[in-house]
């Protein structure tokens, strides 16, 4: 609760920072303000789903440099059939394990070409960061496997690079992919057998791990100029 409470302190400043600074260039035209966000939920495969909510502002200096910050939760459902009667494969009932993700993403773009003057597309380059926690937990009555985890908690640090585009004047999306260096600090329960689970603590955890960010936003100083 406390690490959460830590992440929406430092989100909040950030997006302040922001804010206040293109109040108060608002008339320059040299700074663009987009408010960004998205709220998706998706089936990947059968039993497997994914959702993720997210909120923040991005900062646009003449139109090629922009610093971000955003509040991000990403979650993954696992489901696994129970079959209560056996023979029966009509007659089942579904348990999920949860695997979750609350972060501060920050990002520093670079777009390098004016192309969005004609086409609304601006392809950029990014530097990315992450801090955050994992959570997994289980329903009861879940059936694990050996060695699977069935609970964990985790402080992560991630920095890295993607490549993106932007699609859109007054409004649109924007999608970048790239990949990040994780530090990771885990402690987690991992289900052995029915009578034994196994708890480990402070174990570290480094490794390469994909980036796919997707986001939606709205340009203030666009908005403005139509009025």
């Amino acid at each position: 609760m406390n690490f959460n409470k830590t992440l929406l302190f430092v989100f909040i400043s950030c997006f302040r920072v922001i804010i206040f600074a293109q109040k108060d260039t608002a008339n320059a035209r040299n700074l663009e303000f987009l408010i960004r966000g998205k709220v998706l939920g998706y089936v990947i495969i059968e039993d497997t789903w994914v959702r993720s909510f997210s909120i923040g502002g991005e900062a646009k200096i003449n139109r090629h440099f922009s610093l971000s910050a955003d509040m991000v939760h990403f979650r993954w459902k696992f489901e696994k059939e129970v079959y209560p009667f056996s023979g029966n494969y009509n007659d089942y009932f579904e348990y999920a394990l949860f695997d979750a993700r609350n972060y501060l993403a920050f990002e520093a773009r670079y777009y390098p070409l004016k192309v969005d003057q004609i086409y609304r597309f601006k392809p950029y380059v990014a530097a990315v960061s992450k801090v955050g926690g994992r959570f997994i937990h289980i329903q009861d009555d879940y059936p694990p496997d050996e060695n699977e985890v069935i609970r964990l908690n985790s402080d992560f640090k991630d920095l890295g690079t993607s490549l993106g585009i932007q699609i859109g004047n007054s409004w649109g999306f924007d999608v970048n992919m790239g990949a990040s260096y994780r530090w990771e600090t885990k402690n987690e329960d991992i289900f052995i057998n029915t009578n034994n689970t196994q708890y480990t603590s402070n174990v570290k955890d480094h490794r390469w791990v994909y980036n796919i960010r997707i986001n939606f936003f709205v340009n203030l100083n666009a908005l403005k100029q139509k009025k």
